[in-house]
């Protein structure tokens, strides 16, 4: 059998292989850095905002030390679309039920110390007042529900009795049953709070208060970082499709 192996001192000679290329003798210029700057954003300008409200907007941003204007519009045109609800929609086909409610998100970006907090109170505080006025309504209406329910509360342990005593006697379970009934429809409904806002409620605390609130609420928060941490975290998977619908 012949020994075809190489020893280390023979001397190897490469051919090259048929129709072979050389590769071309690249010169490589210096790396450039990656830019990632943001592309350019048009200058807010008041006259896109309805005549109505323009001054207003304009009259906020200037008494924030002249904060940009757009952070109130942001805040105006999100506090206005609260309080107008879903009492107006979008019907996209003029021959079909299909109508879409335009719920509104807005977020106002910029450096620290912008003023983007103050604008942002100063544009919802007429909000706030609507919070304030229907939280007094509430208490109001609270006090009334209590005294109400002390008398229902009354007539239906008068119409229970009664109704025990009643035995076996059919005319008297007819009354006692009818005046059971009447007392049952006096029992007064607990009042609902109407809310416009809120900052930091769970999914659940916020399901609550839509179901509460059909006509729409408000959520702001701060801090949109909060927020969006939130939706990331792995025991809160439920709150991005909350969020999405």
């Amino acid at each position: 059998m012949a020994n075809n192996s190489i020893t280390p001192d023979q001397n190897i000679k490469l051919l090259p292989a048929p129709n072979a290329v050389e590769a071309p003798n690249i010169t490589w210029e210096k790396p450039k850095p990656i830019e990632q700057a943001l592309l350019p954003v048009m200058k807010f300008d008041p006259l896109w905002l309805p005549s109505e409200i323009r001054d207003w907007v304009v009259d906020i941003a200037e008494r924030k030390d002249n904060a940009p204007v757009e952070f109130a519009a942001i805040a105006v045109i999100c506090a206005l679309a609260t309080v107008i609800g879903n009492r107006l929609v979008i019907a996209p086909k003029a021959f079909d039920d299909w109508v879409v409610i335009p719920n509104l998100w807005g977020a106002a970006i910029g450096r620290p110390s912008i003023k983007k907090t103050p604008v942002m109170q100063e544009a919802i505080s007429f909000l706030m007042e609507l919070e304030r006025v229907a939280g007094e309504e509430h208490e109001k209406a609270m006090q009334e529900y209590e005294e109400k329910k002390i008398k229902s509360d009354l007539l239906l342990d008068a119409a229970k009795g009664e109704f025990k005593k009643a035995g076996h006697d059919i005319q008297k379970r007819k009354d006692a049953e009818l005046h059971l009934n009447d007392a049952m429809n006096e029992i007064p409904e607990v009042p609902i709070r109407s809310r416009y806002t809120t900052s930091d409620s769970t999914v659940e605390k916020l399901a609550v208060l839509m179901s509460e609130n059909p006509m729409g609420i408000l959520q702001v928060r701060d801090e949109l970082f909060g927020l969006l941490a939130q939706l990331a975290k792995a025991d809160k998977t439920e709150y991005r499709p909350f969020y999405l619908e």
